[in-house]
């Protein structure tokens, strides 16, 4: 999508590398996996099987806030990001 309006900023796809705002059905997913347990592959609701790396490499950058009951489930701070939440539970932390 081109948009020659400089006043209307292009939309760009989400892409974990970037980061970012990671769209509502991704942060969702990794909920989800929390609830579960945390297990080593998952299905979501659309049936898609995942690993647990997968689910934490596409919210790696996401500068999302994680809802605060979560933020103190995994026992970090309030206020942290998706990010910040995954990149914890990758070292073993949470």
């Amino acid at each position: 999508m081109n948009n020659s309006n400089p006043r209307i900023p292009n939309r760009r796809r989400w892409s974990p590398s970037r980061g970012g705002h990671a769209p509502g059905h991704i942060r969702e997913r990794f909920t989800d996996w929390l609830e579960a347990d945390q297990p080593e592959r998952f299905e979501d609701r659309d049936e898609q099987m995942l690993t647990r790396d997968q689910i934490l490499g596409q919210l790696w950058n996401c500068t999302d806030i994680l809802e605060s009951g979560w933020c103190h489930e995994l026992d970090i701070p309030a206020g942290s990001t998706y990010a910040m939440a995954v990149r914890d539970l990758k070292q073993g932390r949470s």
